[in-house]
C-alpha cells in the first residue's frame, strides 16, 4: 500500500495536469490551437490510463507481499494508523535524489500528541538500511522506518508471552523491574514484548505497533539449527573465496547430496577416516541426539557407502571432533557466552565480557575412547557431578594453565585470558556477519522493533584455541548457583540500560555512538563487536594461526590438565569410602551410621521450585549427590498427590527407605493432608480466630490481597519451630499496572519506589491504614508488630497441634514391621493470611511446596536466600545443640537454644521451643518449661451481615 500510495501521488499529479489556477481545465480550446490541444487531451488520457494500470500492478505486487510477509502488513498499517495521531513533516537531505533508486538518508520531524502531555517536536533519523517496497513500475524507494516513541502511559510497560510465572522469564522481569518497569498482561499496551522462543513470533504479527519493541528476530532457526549453521558458514567462506576460520570446526550436512559427496571424499581421500567425528541431530539440545564416532568406526564406513542421490528425510550434520581439549580434573568442559543485538538499523552487536560461565562434565574424559558418548558431553545430563564455574574462576584457571606451559605457549600474548576473549569476540562478530543478510536484515521485520539476546557454546584446547560448538537463540536461565543471580542481573540489567538508551537516541534522532554510550556507563560489561559493517577481527593471531600445521591429535598425553588443584574452579567431590563417622554427623546426633558429610539429595535442582533451594544448600557448604542412601538431607520439592488415611502406612514408601540419621522435609501423607485449607487447620487454632469468610478485608488499590509468612520446623520431637516474614500476593489488575509504591526514605528527603508485594510495602500500607482509621489510632502503636504477632501466634498453635498428631502417627508407624525406623522430619511451610480493616489476621492455609512467588523480583530472591540458607544453618545448629545436651546430660533451656543459634538464624524468630531434660524426654521442670509464642487479641470473629 505504501509504495502504491507513492504511485498514487504521481497519479493525482498527472490527473491535475493541465488544470489552471482558476480550476478550469485546459480542455477549453481556443480557435487558434484547437487541434493541438485535442492531441494534448488524448495524450493526457493515455498517460492517465498507463498510470492507472501501473498503479494496479503495483497494488497487486504489494498484496502478494502483504500476504506472504505479515510483518510488512503490520508496519504499513501501523504507520498509517499512527498518521492519525502523529503529524509528519519530512525533510529530504540535500544529497537525496527523488528520481534515483534510493534515498540514502532522510530526517523526519514528528510532532507527537499524547493526552497527558503537551505537543513536542521529535527528530528521528532514518538510516540507510531500511525496509523498502518497490512498485513494479517505479524505481522510487520509500523508506518506511520511523522510530516512534511509545505513548507516555505505556513507556515503562513490558509484556511477557504466556505466563509471567515462566521460569525463563524471571531473571528478565527482575532486570526490567530493577529499572522501574512494570508488567502488563495486555500486549497492545506494552512498550516491550518479550518472547521466550522465536517460534512464537507469528502470534503477535497481527497487532504489533511501530513503537513496540520485540526481543526476538525472525530466522534465528537458521543458526540455532546445527545443520543450517554449518551450511551458512560453509557458504559464507566459499562465496568469499576465504579459508574457513579455524574456530569453526569442519562440518558437513549429510542430507545435502553435495555435502555428502564432499564428506565421502574427505573420508576416502582426505584422511577423514583417521580422525574422530561428531554426528548431531540439528534441532535438539541438552546433549541429546549426539553421537561420537571414532577413527575407522563402523558409522564412518557406513557413510562411505551411502548413495548421495538418494533423498534423506532425517537431518544430520557431522562435525570434526576437536582434539587435545582442555579439561578440568580430568573432565571435559565448555563455556557459554552471551551477546546482544542492540539495534538492527544500524546493525550493532555487543558481547558480554564479564559474566559468562563454565560447564564441567560429569564423567572422566578419555580422548582415546569414543564408545561412551556421555563422557564427551559437557553438561545437560543433570547428574550431581556436573558443576558450573564463574568467569573469574575460568580466568584464573587459564592464567595458571598458561604459566605452567612455559615456552610451549610463549608465542601467545602476555595476558592469556585477553587472548581467549579476543577469539570469542572474533567468532561472534564473524557469525553476525555471516547472518547479516539472513537473521539480522530488516527486510523481514520492522527494524525499529528489533533487539535480542543470544548465547553461544564454545570449547578450548590445550593451545588456548577457541572453537564454536553451537549458537542458541533461547539460552537457559537456571539459577541454582549464587553466581548465576549476579550473572543474570548484570546481563539483563545492562541489556535494559542499552535498550532504553538506544530507543531514546533513535526516537530523538541522535546517532548511536557506542563510544559515547560506553563513556556514560550505559554498556556495563558489554563490548561492541559489530557496528554496521565494522566487525572485530583478531588479525594478529589469525596470521600466526594460519601457519600452524602441527596441532596435536586426539589421545595425546593423558587428557588431564596439568593445572594445580589450588585453582578455584569448583572441585568434583569424590565419594568418601571411610566408615568412620564424620564430626559433622556426630554433632548432629549420629553415633554409628556411615555417611559422607554435608551431602544432600534433591531432584529438580534446576527447576523453578528447586533452584533457590539448591543455591542455598551450596552456599551453606552442602554438595548434591545422586544416591539418596548416602545423603544426610533429603529435600523433596514435589507436591504429594496420593491420599493416605491415618492407619494406612503404604503411602510412606520413601520414608521406609530412609534411615534415622537422615533428614527429610516431607511428613507422612496423613499429616501433610492436615495442613491445607481452613477446614483442616481450624482444629489447631483458636475457635475465635475465624468465623466464615473474612469480613471487610484490607485492600490494595481496590483489590483484596493475601499475606504470606513462613514457619520452619527444625525438629518435631522435641518441637522447635521458627517464624519468618514473607511477602504480599496482590492480584493483577488491568486498571492498575504499576508494580511500585512510593515511600519516603528514612530522612524524609525523597521518595523511594519499592515493589508493592514487599514487606516494606506491607508495613507502609498498615501504617497509612491505621492512621486513617480513628478507632485504631489510640489502640495500636505499631500496626505491623500487632499483625506479625498474630501471624506468629497462629503458626505456633498450628505447629503444636501438628506435632501432637505426628507423634501419634509415628508411633503407629514404628509398631508396624514394615516401618521399624523413620527419618528425622523437618520442614518449611508457607502460611497464607488475610487481614481485615480492624487489623485482625486470619490463617487460611499452610503448605510445604508453594513456597515462593517466583524470583521475578529481587525482594523474593533476597527472601529465598535467607529463608532457605538460614533454615539449613538452623537445622544443623539446633540438632547439634540438642545432641550435645543429650550426650552431656545437661538441661537445655530456651535461652540456651537461642544463644546457640543467634549467629545463623537470619530473619527467623523462635515460635516454639520444647527443650529436653537430662533424661532426654520433654522438659517439665518449672525452671525450663516448654515455650510457645502467644498473643492474645480477643475474639477475631465478626458478623459479616452487620458490616
Amino acid at each position: 500500500m505504501i509504495a502504491a500510495e507513492v504511485d498514487n501521488v504521481s497519479f493525482r499529479v498527472f490527473l491535475n495536469h493541465g488544470r489552471s489556477r482558476s480550476g478550469k481545465g485546459n480542455c477549453s480550446t481556443s480557435r487558434a490551437g484547437g487541434k493541438s490541444m485535442t492531441r494534448n487531451i488524448r495524450t493526457t488520457h493515455m498517460v492517465r490510463i498507463g498510470l492507472l494500470l501501473s498503479l494496479v500492478a503495483g497494488m497487486v505486487h504489494h498484496v502478494v507481499l502483504y500476504r506472504q510477509y505479515p510483518i510488512f502488513r503490520i508496519e504499513k498499517e501501523s504507520i498509517l494508523e499512527n498518521l492519525e495521531t502523529h503529524a509528519y513533516r519530512s525533510r529530504t537531505a540535500s544529497s537525496s535524489k527523488v528520481s534515483g533508486r534510493s534515498i540514502p538518508r532522510t530526517t523526519t520531524t514528528m510532532t507527537t500528541h499524547d493526552e497527558k502531555s503537551s505537543v513536542s517536536p521529535i527528530v528521528a533519523t532514518v538510516y540507510g538500511r531500511n525496509i523498502s517496497f518497490f512498485s513494479s513500475s517505479s524505481t522510487i524507494r520509500q523508506n518506511l522506518t520511523h522510530f516512534l516513541p511509545a505513548p507516555a502511559k505505556f513507556a515503562k510497560l513490558a509484556y511477557f508471552y504466556g505466563t509471567i510465572e515462566h521460569k525463563l522469564y524471571e531473571p528478565v522481569i527482575r532486570a526490567f523491574h530493577s529499572r522501574g518497569w512494570s508488567l502488563t498482561r495486555n500486549m497492545k499496551r506494552a512498550h516491550v514484548l518479550w518472547f521466550d522462543q522465536p517460534d512464537e513470533l507469528e502470534w503477535y504479527h497481527s497487532s504489533v505497533k511501530p513503537w513496540q519493541r520485540i526481543n526476538q528476530l525472525p530466522n534465528t532457526d537458521k543458526w540455532d539449527d546445527k545443520d543450517s549453521m554449518a551450511a551458512h558458514i560453509n557458504e559464507y567462506y566459499a562465496s568469499n573465496n576465504r579459508t574457513l576460520l579455524y574456530s569453526f570446526p569442519e562440518s558437513y550436512v549429510l542430507n545435502n547430496p553435495d555435502d555428502l559427496r564432499r564428506f565421502q571424499e574427505r573420508l576416502s581421500k582426505g584422511g577423514g577416516l583417521d580422525i574422530p567425528w561428531v554426528i548431531k541431530e540439528p534441532t535438539v539440545n541438552q546433549g541429546k541426539g549426539v553421537t561420537i564416532v571414532g577413527p575407522h568406526s563402523p558409522e564412518l564406513k557406513a557413510i562411505l557407502k551411502k548413495d548421495p542421490n538418494k533423498k534423506r528425510k532425517k537431518r544430520l550434520v557431522v562435525q570434526r571432533y576437536i582434539c587435545d581439549e582442555m579439561t578440568y580434573d580430568g573432565r571435559k568442559f565448555d563455556f557459554r557466552v552471551f551477546w546482544i543485538v542492540a539495534s538492527v538499523d544500524p546493525l550493532i552487536v555487543l558481547y558480554h565480557t564479564r559474566h559468562n560461565y563454565v560447564r564441567i562434565g560429569h564423567a572422566k574424559y578419555d580422548e582415546s575412547n569414543f564408545k561412551n558418548t556421555k563422557s564427551h558431553l559437557t553438561t545437560h545430563t543433570f547428574g550431581a557431578d556436573e558443576k558450573k564455574a564463574t568467569w573469574d574462576e575460568f580466568k584464573a584457571y587459564i592464567e595458571e594453565f598458561h604459566a605452567l606451559q612455559g615456552r610451549r605457549l610463549a608465542h601467545l600474548p602476555e595476558n592469556p585470558f585477553d587472548h581467549v576473549q579476543n577469539q570469542i569476540k572474533q567468532i561472534l562478530a564473524t557469525l553476525v556477519d555471516i547472518y547479516s543478510n539472513v537473521t539480522f536484515h530488516p527486510r523481514d521485520f520492522a527494524s525499529q522493533n528489533a533487539f535480542s539476546l543470544h548465547a553461544a557454546d564454545m570449547i578450548i584446547d590445550n593451545d588456548l584455541d577457541v572453537f564454536l560448538i553451537e549458537g542458541t537463540d533461547g539460552p537457559g536461565k537456571d539459577e541454582d548457583y549464587d553466581f548465576r543471580i549476579a550473572m543474570h542481573n548484570s546481563i539483563f540489567g545492562s541489556l535494559v540500560d542499552i535498550f532504553e538508551e538506544v530507543t531514546e537516541r533513535q526516537v530523538r534522532g541522535i546517532p548511536l555512538d557506542m563510544e559515547d554510550m560506553k563513556r556514560q556507563g550505559v554498556l556495563g560489561d558489554y563490548e561492541v563487536i559489530y557496528d554496521q559493517k565494522w566487525m572485530y577481527q583478531y588479525d594478529s593471531y589469525n596470521q600466526h594461526r594460519a601457519l600452524v600445521t602441527d596441532k596435536r591429535g586426539c589421545g595425546w598425553g593423558n587428557s588431564t590438565s596439568p593445572v594445580s588443584e589450588k585453582v578455584s574452579m569448583e572441585k568434583v567431590v569424590a565419594k568418601s569410602k571411610t566408615t568412620a563417622v564424620p564430626k559433622q554427623i556426630a554433632a548432629m546426633g549420629f553415633d554409628s551410621e556411615f555417611l559422607p558429610s554435608k551431602l544432600f539429595y534433591m531432584e529438580g535442582r534446576t527447576g523453578k521450585k528447586g533452584e533457590m533451594v539448591a543455591r542455598s544448600f551450596r552456599r551453606c557448604g552442602w554438595t548434591p549427590i545422586d544416591d539418596i542412601g548416602m545423603a544426610q538431607i533429603i529435600y523433596d520439592i514435589y507436591q504429594p498427590t496420593e491420599p493416605v488415611d491415618d492407619d494406612d502406612v503404604d503411602g510412606a514408601e520413601l520414608d521406609r527407605k530412609l534411615q534415622p540419621w537422615q533428614f527429610y522435609n516431607r511428613l507422612p501423607m496423613s499429616v501433610e493432608q492436615r495442613l491445607h485449607g481452613w477446614s483442616n487447620l481450624k482444629k489447631y487454632t483458636d475457635n475465635s480466630e475465624r468465623s466464615g469468610s473474612v469480613c471487610n478485608p484490607m485492600q490494595f488499590r481496590g483489590r483484596e490481597f493475601f499475606v504470606h509468612a513462613y514457619m520452619l520446623v527444625v525438629s518435631w520431637d522435641p518441637l522447635i519451630a521458627y517464624y519468618h516474614d514473607g511477602y504480599l500476593d496482590i492480584p493483577y489488575s488491568s486498571k492498575d499496572e504499576n508494580d511500585f509504591v512510593s515511600l519516603s526514605n528514612s530522612q524524609g528527603t525523597s521518595e523511594d519506589l519499592v515493589w508493592r508485594g514487599s514487606w516494606k510495602s506491607f508495613k507502609a500500607m498498615l501504617g497509612k491504614f491505621s492512621t486513617a482509621v480513628t478507632t485504631l489510632q489510640n489502640v495500636i502503636d505499631d500496626p505491623l508488630d500487632h499483625v506479625r504477632k498474630q501471624f506468629k501466634s497462629s503458626l505456633a498453635r498450628a505447629g503444636s497441634g501438628l506435632a501432637l498428631d505426628l507423634s501419634k502417627i509415628l508411633k503407629k508407624f514404628r509398631e508396624t514391621e514394615s516401618m521399624p525406623t523413620l527419618p528425622r522430619y523437618y520442614g518449611i511451610y508457607r502460611a497464607t493470611f488475610q487481614v481485615d480493616r480492624n487489623l485482625n489476621a486470619f490463617l487460611s492455609d499452610l503448605d510445604s511446596w508453594n513456597l515462593a512467588y517466583g524470583e521475578s523480583y529481587q525482594d523474593i530472591v533476597d527472601l529465598n536466600d535467607d529463608l532457605f540458607g538460614a533454615a539449613f544453618n538452623l537445622l544443623e545448629a539446633v540438632n547439634s545443640t540438642l545432641h550435645q545436651a543429650k550426650r552431656s546430660g545437661v538441661s537445655l533451656s530456651t535461652e540456651a537454644l537461642e544463644n546457640s543459634t543467634n549467629d545463623v538464624k537470619g530473619g527467623y524468630e523462635l515460635l516454639v521451643s520444647n527443650p529436653i531434660n537430662r533424661k532426654g524426654s520433654t522438659q517439665e521442670s518449672a525452671s525450663s518449661v516448654p515455650w510457645l509464642f502467644e498473643y492474645i487479641t480477643g475474639s477475631k470473629a465478626s458478623d459479616c451481615s452487620a458490616e
